[in-house]
């Protein structure tokens, strides 16, 4: 058995799936880890939250239907040269570029 089977039969995959309301929907969220027996359960279920973390971030910063997101603020602003500056988030800010 080559070394790279051997691993992957020590380290087994531990799968976690979670459902949340997010961006006006349903959101799922697989995480699928491959690491030791005894740490895959707490690995899949911390990258489950970081992803839920993101989620959250896209709806509190670029959702038009919060008035306190940085595009609802920015559809709020008059249009022109004279419009004043607004401070955005950086992911805000990296996909208006």
């Amino acid at each position: 058995m080559s070394a790279a089977m051997q691993a992957a039969l020590d380290h087994p995959r531990h799968t976690l799936m979670s459902t949340r309301t997010a961006l006006g929907t349903y959101v799922s969220v697989t995480c699928t880890v491959q690491c030791r027996k005894a740490h895959a359960a707490h690995e899949a279920a911390q990258a489950l939250e970081q992803a839920f973390s993101a989620i959250a971030l896209v709806e509190r910063t670029m959702s038009i239907y919060r008035a306190d997101s940085d595009v609802s603020r920015i559809n709020r602003m008059p249009g022109g040269a004279a419009a004043p500056r607004l401070r955005v988030h950086s992911s805000t800010w990296a996909v208006l570029q």
